[in-house]
């Protein structure tokens, strides 16, 4: 949060929302890179021999990084899409139109995964426990649900940072309302839903 504020702060000077340091992106593409490589090398079902570890490690690495790239792509358009269309309010008269940057939702994003990709690295560690029948179906959910929520979170509070921005509050208590229901649902019927889209990490 702290850093979206950051990028508000250089918008008074420049005219621009989105920060120039893409640090955070790397960051993150990183991180998911190296979530993406454990996982895979955990959840593999073939023997993690001399040759097959690497291999296991070198997909996850490439899954991890292109899921995250495709994710920034679309949650990106989506919130840029939120900025500018469905939760603008309506601007004064005489008053010029201020636009949102499409690298402005990028640098939201962004900001959001990083609880996201805490998640994951909590339940990497704890990956015995949530891979432990309905229990672990339990908690793995909860964990996600959880995890959704703080990018939610986060991210309507980047969205209301710009001033032409209103209603964001409630669009993001609908999409929580929608993502605890799925886990409720998938729980109950003993869907772990986390480690069944990690699963698609592993060769």
């Amino acid at each position: 949060m702290r850093r979206t504020r950051a990028c508000v702060a250089g918008a008074d000077h420049s005219g621009r929302w989105a920060r120039d340091d893409p640090g955070v992106l790397l960051l993150c593409a990183a991180a998911a890179s190296v979530l993406g490589a454990s996982f895979s090398a955990a959840l593999s079902t073939a023997p993690l021999g001399f040759g097959s570890l690497p291999l296991s490690l070198l997909w996850g690495a490439f899954a991890g990084m292109l899921a995250f790239v495709a994710m920034a792509g679309l949650a990106s358009t989506v919130l840029w899409l939120l900025a500018e269309r469905l939760l603008r309010s309506p601007a004064p008269p005489h008053r010029t139109v201020q636009a949102a940057e499409w690298a402005y939702a990028l640098d939201v994003h962004c900001n959001a995964s990083v609880p996201v990709l805490a998640a994951g690295a909590g339940m990497l560690l704890l990956l015995p426990l949530l891979a432990s029948g309905w229990l672990g179906a339990a908690l793995s959910n909860a964990a996600a649900t959880v995890a959704a929520s703080s990018y939610l979170a986060v991210a309507a509070d980047g969205l209301r940072t710009l001033p032409f921005v209103d209603r964001a509050a409630g669009a993001v208590l609908s999409a929580a309302a929608a993502v605890a229901l799925i886990a409720l649902l998938a729980t109950l019927a003993g869907v772990n839903l986390p480690l069944e889209l990690l699963a698609s990490l592993a060769v």
